[in-house]
C-alpha cells in the first residue's frame, strides 16, 4: 500500500466521525495523522452540534495562539498551564511550536512546583497518549522520566491532587510495561480511582462544586475516558464523569454556576470572569462567553468524549421554575455532609446548602448561599456569610434555610453581605430595616434584623482584569438573623424600573411576617412568612422547618429534580422528555432508552 494510498484512507477514517456525529473538525496533517480512533462508545452519544465544534475549534485556536501566563521566564506558572497550549498547537498541525512548549516545560526543574507536580502527571501524561507519534523521542523521554520519577503521594495532598496523580500514574503503568513500578501501581491507582468514583455515586464528592477546582476532576476522569484499555474500568470512569458533569448541567444559568461548594476563592462561577470552570462549562452547555484566561478546557475540546444529549437539553431547559437538590461530601463533614439545595428561576437562581449542627469539616474557601442572575456585566451575585479571611469561606455559626425563592440564616456574632455595586443593580432603595434591588430579572429584599452598616467598595473576582465592584454591609450582634426574598421581575412589572421594586417592596412589607422573639436564645430562632405564605423556622442547632415540617436532610437523594432521581438500584436516573438514561454504581453499566 503506497503512501498515497494510505493518507486518503487516514482522511476517510478521520472525517467520517466528524461528519456523522460532529465534535471538532479532525485537522488532516502532521498533528492528526496517528491519532487513535474514536471509541465506538463515545460516538453512540456524541450530539450532531454545529455550534458545540465551532465552541470546541473556539477554545483550541485561541489557546494555540497564545502563550501560558509565565511564559517564559517563570516555570512555576506556565508549566501548570503550558501542556493545554501544547495540546493546542498540536491539534490545528504547529508541531514545532507544540515540540518546543512541551520539551521546554520538561527540560525545565519542574521540582519547583512542590505539590504541585500533580496538575503535570495528568496533563504530561496525556499529552504524551494523545500527541506522542509527533513528538522526538528524547521529549517522549522526558515525559516518561518525569511521570515515573513522580510515583510518590506526598502529604497532605487534597483530593484533586491525589486523583490527578492516580490517574498519571495508572495510564503509565499501562503504557510502560517495562517500568519497575508498573503492576503494582496501575493495582494500586486503579483501586484509589475506583473508590473515588463509587464514593461519588453514594456519597458526592468532598470538593464539592468548585469553580477552581471541579476541572482537574473532569480532566482527571476524561483523561482516563480516552485512554483506559480496560473496557470494564473504562466504562467506571465513565460513569464517574458524567456524576461529575450531573452536578453542573441542572445548576447551569446561561453560563452561571448556581451552586454552593466547599472550594471558592470568589463566590460562585461568573461567566464574566475567569475562573477554570467557565469554558468547559461553556463548551458542553453554552451560555455567556467566559474569558479565556486558562486553557484546562482544551483537553475536553480535543477530546473524543461527548457529554450525552440528555443532559446538553437539561443544561438550556429553564422554561419552568424547578428544585435541584444534590448530597456531597463523603465522611468529610460527618453524617450531616453537604446538602445542596438550588432553585432554579427561568433568569435566576437563589443556592444554599445544610452542612450540619455546629460542626463543620475544613471551611476556609467555603461558600454556603449565593444568589446569582442573568445580566450581560460581571458582579450579577449577591453573598452572605460570616468570612473566615477577607472575603473567603464561612463558620460553623452560622447556619441557613432556604425554601424555594426565600432564605433566612441565624448566626451567632456579626454577618457581612457582598452586595453589587455595578449595572447589574439597576435600582434600589432603603425602607422599614429592608434593602430592595432590582437587578434586571430578579428583584430581591434583605433584611438583617439587627440592622447594618454600609462599608467600603471592593473589588471581588477570578483575574483581575475580571473583577467587580461590591459594597460590604456587616450587621453587628451576638445572635443575628437575615431574611433574603426573591422574586421574580415578571410577576411585578410596572412601567418603570423603579414603580417595578416599589410595587415588590410594598408586597414584601404588607404581606410577609418577621417572628424575632427566639433570636436571643442560647439556640437562636428565627421565623418567616414568605410572600407565598411559607412559613420558615431555623433554630440553630435544632430542626428546620418548613410549613411545621421538620427538614431530614439525611434522608437527601444524591439528585432530585425534575429530570433526576437517584434510588438504591440506580446512583442516577435521568428521564427527559422520551429519553430515559440509567446509571447502576454497583455493575457500572449505563443504559439510555426511549419512551
Amino acid at each position: 500500500m503506497n503512501d498515497l494510498f494510505k493518507g486518503k484512507m487516514l482522511q476517510l477514517l478521520l472525517t467520517v466521525p466528524f461528519v456523522c456525529w460532529g465534535g471538532p473538525f479532525p485537522v488532516i496533517g502532521p498533528a492528526s495523522q496517528f491519532k487513535p480512533l474514536v471509541p465506538q462508545y463515545a460516538l453512540a452519544q456524541t450530539p450532531s452540534s454545529t455550534r458545540y465544534r465551532q465552541r470546541a475549534q473556539r477554545i483550541i485556536r485561541h489557546f494555540a495562539q497564545r502563550k501560558p501566563h509565565g511564559f517564559p521566564k517563570n516555570l512555576k506558572r506556565y508549566a501548570r498551564t503550558g501542556i493545554y497550549h501544547a495540546m493546542a498547537r498540536y491539534e490545528v498541525g504547529d508541531v514545532a511550536a507544540a515540540n518546543a512548549l512541551a520539551d521546554r516545560i520538561f527540560s525545565g526543574d519542574l521540582k519547583v512546583l512542590g505539590n504541585d507536580q500533580s496538575f503535570i502527571v495528568m496533563t504530561g501524561m496525556d499529552l504524551y497518549l494523545r500527541y506522542r507519534q509527533h513528538m522526538p523521542s528524547s521529549l517522549r523521554w522526558k515525559i516518561r522520566q518525569f511521570v515515573t520519577g513522580n510515583h510518590r503521594y506526598p502529604k497532605p495532598l487534597t483530593a484533586n491532587h491525589r486523583l490527578m496523580r492516580a490517574t498519571g500514574h495508572y495510564l503509565a503503568a499501562q503504557t510502560w510495561s517495562d517500568w519497575g513500578q508498573a503492576q503494582p501501581m496501575q493495582q494500586q491507582t486503579k483501586a484509589r480511582i475506583s473508590k473515588f468514583i463509587a464514593n461519588l455515586g453514594v456519597h458526592g464528592m468532598i470538593e464539592h462544586d468548585s469553580p477552581v477546582y471541579h476541572v482537574f476532576y473532569l480532566n482527571s476522569l476524561l483523561s482516563l475516558q480516552d485512554h483506559v484499555r480496560d473496557p470494564a474500568f473504562r466504562r467506571q470512569t465513565q460513569i464517574g464523569l458524567e456524576l461529575l458533569l450531573t452536578s453542573m448541567a441542572p445548576e447551569w444559568l446561561n453560563g452561571y454556576w448556581a451552586t454552593a461548594t466547599l472550594r471558592t476563592f470568589a463566590f460562585t462561577h461568573d461567566p464574566h470572569q475567569a475562573a477554570q470552570i467557565g469554558p468547559v462549562g461553556w463548551l458542553y452547555w453554552g451560555g455567556r462567553r467566559p474569558p479565556m484566561w486558562l486553557g484546562a478546557a482544551v483537553m475536553h475540546a480535543v477530546s473524543a468524549y461527548r457529554v450525552p444529549e440528555v443532559l446538553v437539553q437539561i443544561s438550556r431547559d429553564r422554561t419552568q421554575p424547578y428544585r435541584h437538590r444534590e448530597t456531597h461530601g463523603a465522611h468529610f463533614n460527618g453524617k450531616a455532609k453537604y446538602r445542596k439545595y438550588t432553585y432554579m428561576d427561568r433568569q435566576y437562581a437563589l443556592f444554599s446548602q445544610y452542612d450540619g449542627l455546629g460542626r463543620l469539616g475544613w471551611n476556609e474557601q467555603m461558600q454556603r448561599m449565593g444568589l446569582v442572575w442573568d445580566a450581560p456585566a460581571s458582579g450579577a451575585s449577591l453573598m452572605i456569610k460570616q468570612p473566615v479571611k477577607g472575603i473567603r469561606g464561612d463558620t460553623k455559626r452560622g447556619q441557613v434555610l432556604q425554601h424555594q425563592r426565600t432564605l433566612i440564616g441565624v448566626y451567632k456574632g456579626p454577618v457581612t453581605a457582598f452586595i453589587p455595586n455595578n449595572s447589574t443593580i439597576l435600582h434600589r432603595f432603603e425602607q422599614s430595616g429592608w434593602l430592595f434591588m432590582h437587578g434586571s430579572s430578579v428583584l430581591i429584599g434583605l433584611k438583617f434584623i439587627n440592622g447594618y452598616q454600609w462599608q467600603k467598595k471592593q473589588k471581588i473576582g477570578y483575574g483581575k482584569r475580571y473583577r467587580a465592584t461590591f459594597n460590604r454591609l456587616i450587621s453587628q450582634g451576638a445572635n443575628n438573623g437575615v431574611i433574603l426574598q426573591t422574586a421574580p421581575v415578571e410577576n411585578f412589572q410596572q412601567a418603570s424600573t423603579r414603580a417595578t421594586l416599589q410595587a415588590f417592596a410594598k408586597t414584601v412589607l404588607s404581606q410577609t411576617q418577621i417572628d424575632r422573639r427566639g433570636l436571643s436564645q442560647a439556640n437562636p430562632t428565627l421565623k418567616y412568612t414568605d410572600l407565598e405564605g411559607n412559613r420558615l423556622a431555623l433554630r440553630f442547632n435544632r430542626d428546620r422547618t418548613v410549613n411545621n415540617q421538620p427538614i431530614n436532610y439525611l434522608a437527601w437523594p444524591l439528585f432530585d429534580n425534575p429530570w433526576m432521581k437517584s434510588n438504591r438500584k440506580f446512583c442516577l436516573t435521568i428521564q427527559y422528555r422520551n429519553t430515559i438514561r440509567e446509571y447502576s454504581c454497583q455493575n457500572w453499566t449505563i443504559r439510555e432508552r426511549k419512551l
